[in-house]
């Protein structure tokens, strides 16, 4: 999924200019509304033994016409988190893993495969096997794109560091970079006997040793020698059993190899002694996987995610829809608003960072700690504008025990419904659709329900964003 941030409509108040300020200033203020609740409110003063876990979803993907949030009561509990490469957790809606565009126009030509267009390629051996005397014989194999020539499974000069017959096929390697159209790709392969090369066959020299096979080719009908996997056998995976003929993708080849005998008419001529697959594609991946989906990639980096795991349904503790309205709106007789300025200091790294173990703001204040040591039961929000800028490594991070959701321009792009203890959750800003200098809307929404010990509260940012001070802040009201 690549979420499309579509235009929005920005208040005139929050479009202004910071003259003098800016990402580098020792601190970035944002200016938002803390909403109190009185301990009779059912989405608040949640005794810690009725916390659930992290909960996607219980929020609509959209902000309504009043710029709000707006209650599903259809989350689903997230047993194991997104995370990215690095770890990070992730909003688990922004989740995808990336496979580039398969680039099936090529020819085979004299043993080569040559694209028409420029190409990435994977490679993988599928199999290999040829024994001499009872002993496995090793094998070694090269890559080459035209001149340039790659030894990813090992050294192709030596028989032991580079042994692919080892019964650990398949193996893959990913070629690295962009190549111009008209590249010849070919594979080498060497048997090894008594520490010396026994035969080589290189696919470029339109070697009889060598077949190259496409979608639609008829499989080879030859047994493997002396007891050995057929060909039949090492592309099981690839053969259409109807009319028994080679079934590909239209951008793979299959190469393969007889490098035991060079009397081709033998019945130990089997052509299993190397088979390689050859994928082109059209933009680079670490690991090719047939059975993963083709999804997509951001304009910025490709995106290779872990995705999250779902259990059971879960209403995130939440009363009903009309509770949740009363969340983030001034509401009489339920909640009462004040201004609050949260404070992020420049770290030595350039990030801006909030960070406290127990966020404690509003303690003896408006409707008080109700007894308690703390006053636990509020939601604090902010709205921002920030100016975009893709490809730049943006983030936002949040850590704690609270449910946090955050929208740009009216979309969802941060999900951290729940109270989980030790939640968190990052939002790279280089996987949403970012135009240069388009000024977006930033909404935070954060609420901290659970009478605990503590309430750990961390927002980090790279990013420069423009608070206004609220305007039109209600009246205080009093609880009834």
């Amino acid at each position: 999924m690549n979420t499309v941030l579509k235009r929005f409509a920005i208040p005139g108040s929050l479009l202004f200019a910071v003259a003098g300020t800016g990402m580098g200033a020792e601190t970035l203020t944002l200016h938002g509304v803390i909403r109190d609740f009185g301990p009779d409110h059912p989405d608040f003063g949640i005794e810690a033994a009725e916390v659930p876990v992290q909960v996607a979803g219980t929020v609509a993907k959209s902000l309504d016409f009043e710029g709000e949030p707006v209650y599903t009561g259809e989350g689903m509990v997230v047993n194991g988190g997104a995370r990215d490469l690095s770890g990070n957790s992730v909003p688990p809606h922004l989740t995808r893993k990336y496979v580039p565009e398969p680039l099936t126009e090529f020819e085979i030509i004299d043993g080569s495969v040559v694209p028409l267009e420029d190409f990435a390629a994977n490679i993988r051996v599928l199999g290999s096997a040829i024994t001499s005397g009872g002993s496995d014989v090793p094998v070694t194999t090269r890559i080459l794109a035209d001149a340039d020539a790659f030894e990813p499974f090992g050294s192709y000069l030596d028989s032991n560091a580079g042994d692919v017959n080892d019964g650990a096929n398949p193996r893959s390697f990913a070629m690295p970079g962009i190549f111009p159209a008209g590249t010849a790709i070919s594979v080498s392969g060497r048997s090894w006997i008594g520490g010396g090369v026994h035969i080589e066959a290189v696919s470029s020299s339109n070697s009889p040793q060598v077949r190259v096979l496409r979608h639609g080719d008829p499989v080879p009908n030859l047994e493997g020698h002396d007891g050995q996997t057929s060909v039949e056998g090492y592309v099981s995976s690839f053969v259409d059993t109807t009319t028994n003929t080679i079934s590909l993708e239209a951008n793979e080849a299959i190469f393969l190899f007889e490098i035991g005998t060079t009397s081709l008419g033998s019945s130990a001529a089997d052509f299993q002694d190397l088979v390689v697959l050859v994928s082109l594609t059209t933009d680079v991946v670490v690991e090719e996987d047939r059975s993963v989906l083709a999804e997509q990639k951001t304009p910025c980096a490709i995106v290779d995610d872990t995705p999250a795991e779902f259990s059971q349904p879960s209403d995130g503790a939440i009363d009903s829809v009309d509770s949740f309205e009363q969340w983030f709106r001034h509401w009489p007789g339920v909640n009462v608003s004040a201004a609050h300025d949260l404070v992020l200091t420049l770290n030595d790294e350039g990030v801006y960072e909030y960070s406290t173990a127990d966020f404690t703001p509003i303690d003896n204040r408006m409707f008080g700690n109700n007894g308690g040591d703390h006053n636990r039961g509020f939601t604090l929000e902010f709205a921002a504008t920030f100016i975009g800028e893709p490809c730049s490594g943006k983030f936002l991070e949040f850590a704690g025990t609270a449910d946090v959701w955050v929208f740009i321009n009216g979309e969802l792009v941060f999900d951290m419904g729940g109270m989980e203890r030790g939640g968190s959750q990052r939002l790279d800003f280089d996987r949403l659709n970012i135009i240069e200098g388009e000024v977006y809307d930033l909404r935070f929404f954060y609420a901290q329900r659970i009478e605990d010990d503590e309430a750990p509260f961390e927002l980090r940012t790279n990013l420069w964003m423009s608070t206004p001070p609220p305007v039109n802040m209600p009246m205080v009201s009093t609880y009834d």
